[in-house]
């Protein structure tokens, strides 16, 4: 019997040793350009030079990322195959009756990687100069404004719904396949504000062309310190951050997972990728397997929560 275990052991040290001996490839259920993409681009970069083998992205969107998420669900649980997640991945499940895959059965976390900051922006030319001049218009006239976002069942699109359930006001949500896209349809005239992570609004805002009314995080932002956050602009404890993570197909070899879960750890300290996670806005995090497995079932329940809270539903 000891024999057998030491064989296993041996087995499966001799496996993390060799890994990996091919590409890994990275399926990332969000459009490219967006927030989730230049994460993980940037991440690969460094990851593969660590590795001595490729980090190939491969951009899945649609189905509010259960398109790109349950082909990860469905492949080999060899290291291979491993998927960007975010709150998407457990808003869905509140959203919808019946899912495709389960988070924390048919997945395996590896690591959260990231926090990023929602930001509401408008126009730089728009007549709303402020978050107060946001909420006093929706207020003088509900239905009248619109904002575009990630959706439906995105974080962004649950950030604009907890908005307006705890402001009382009445703002139409209009949905688009990224954050970029909702951007671009706002510059060309077709919503009022945007809400996006801070990594898809920054250069804009940088530029002038966007302005940034609030922020969605407990402390303003050091990229932006003139810019309120929402909490303490009359909605105390207001709070909705982004994270992304990292996670493998359920049965993936624990010492293949920490094998990953290193090199990710070790690339978010590397000095080139904390400056360009800075400069989009990012807050890395780099969590142990444990400690991302219970964000994510903590998060399942939050979201239902909200979801429940709020009557968001997808019709």
């Amino acid at each position: 019997m000891l024999a057998l275990l030491a064989m296993g052991l041996w087995s499966g040290a001799a496996h993390a040793q060799r890994f990996p001996a091919r590409a890994i490839h990275v399926v990332v259920p969000f459009p490219t350009g967006g927030g989730a993409d230049i994460l993980m681009r940037t991440l690969g970069d460094s990851m593969t030079q660590r590795l001595g083998q490729p980090v190939v992205i491969d951009n899945r969107p649609g189905g509010s990322t259960i398109i790109g998420s349950q082909s990860v669900a469905r492949s080999a649980s060899d290291g291979y195959t491993l998927l960007v997640v975010a709150n998407s991945f457990t808003i869905n499940p509140a959203l919808r009756s019946r899912m495709p895959y389960e988070a924390l059965r048919d997945f395996t976390a590896v690591s959260l990687l990231v926090n990023s900051p929602q930001v509401l922006v408008v126009p730089a030319n728009s007549p709303l100069g402020s978050f107060d001049a946001f909420l006093g218009t929706t207020r003088a006239a509900p239905g009248k404004l619109s904002y575009g976002a990630l959706g439906p069942g995105a974080t962004q699109h649950i950030a604009g719904e907890l908005l307006k359930t705890r402001a009382h006001i009445d703002v139409l949500y209009v949905p688009y396949a990224g954050g970029i896209t909702a951007v671009t349809a706002m510059l060309g005239g077709h919503v009022d504000a945007v809400i996006a992570n801070y990594s898809e609004v920054a250069p804009l805002a940088a530029s002038g062309r966007l302005r940034a009314l609030a922020v969605s995080t407990p402390k303003r932002l050091t990229s932006l310190p003139q810019v309120p956050t929402i909490a303490e602009s009359g909605l105390p404890g207001f709070e909705m951050v982004a994270w992304f993570g990292l996670v493998a197909p359920a049965g993936t070899p624990p010492e293949i997972v920490q094998a990953i879960r290193s090199v990710v750890a070790e690339s978010l300290k590397e000095s080139t990728v904390l400056s360009r996670l800075e400069t989009e806005g990012y807050l890395p995090v780099g969590s142990t397997p444990e400690e991302f497995s219970e964000h994510i079932r903590r998060e399942l329940s939050a979201n239902a929560a909200i979801v429940k809270a709020a009557g968001i539903t997808l019709e």
